[in-house]
């Protein structure tokens, strides 16, 4: 009986001794840094990168900060009123310099939405760098009503897909989702339009626009890998 009471106390000792002077926490107990990103607990999206727009009013958006990289390399967009709005230019598209993972998504809180002319701005994924390739969800009051514009742009030549009708509110938030090959638009989280199949794959997030009018300007752009 003594050797089986000595060989117990051999055998659990050292555990017992590490819980109680070692403890450890396990990573699904709370919140891991992933790089530059933070997952949200549960095993959510992992943020990479955020811009509230908080410049001088029409200070371009590389020059408010250099991680974003004009694709079309003078169709500019600024920042007007700590927002940001779609440029002067027929089409505008900046990536943002960060590391992104082949699932990624991209978001903007819409905080003006009534000019019913041709402007538009939005969130971007699938930004290729070298190329004018990407994915964008416009906002627009273009022809006079409201609506979500969704186009696939491959090497400079644009394909419109499934949107979303009818005007926002303000501070709706609009967002676009690439998992696999799909891609996805969500307004305030809850899916809109039809999911459609792309051929970009990898790049970066970021923001897209064209004829800025002030009276469509986005704000609190989030992007993160899902």
């Amino acid at each position: 009986m003594k050797k089986l009471i000595i060989l117990l106390l051999i055998l659990f000792t050292p555990f017992i001794a590490f819980a109680e002077d070692d403890p450890i926490e396990l990573a699904w107990m709370g919140p891991m840094i992933v790089g530059s990103g933070v997952a949200a607990a549960g095993g959510g999206p992992t943020v990479v990168a955020t811009d509230s727009f908080t410049a001088l009013d029409y200070t371009e958006l590389s020059a408010h900060d250099a991680d974003w990289i004009d694709l079309y390399a003078g169709n500019d967009m600024y920042t007007v009123s700590n927002g940001l709005y779609g440029g002067s230019d027929p089409d505008s598209a900046y990536r943002y310099n960060a590391t992104f993972a082949a699932n990624h998504y991209s978001k903007m809180v819409m905080v003006a939405v009534g000019d019913t002319d041709g402007s538009g701005v939005g969130p971007a994924i699938l930004m290729q760098s070298g190329a004018v390739s990407y994915v964008c969800a416009i906002y627009t009051g273009a022809t006079g009503s409201h609506q979500i514009e969704v186009y696939e742009v491959v090497a400079g030549s644009s394909t419109g897909k499934d949107g979303a009708a009818g005007a926002l509110s303000a501070n709706d938030v609009i967002e676009l989702r690439v998992v696999g090959t799909t891609v996805s638009l969500y307004i305030n989280d809850s899916p809109a339009g039809t999911p459609w199949e792309t051929s970009l794959s990898g790049g970066q997030a970021g923001v897209a626009g064209y004829y800025g009018a002030l009276g469509i300007r986005g704000d609190d752009w989030e992007s993160g890998d899902l």
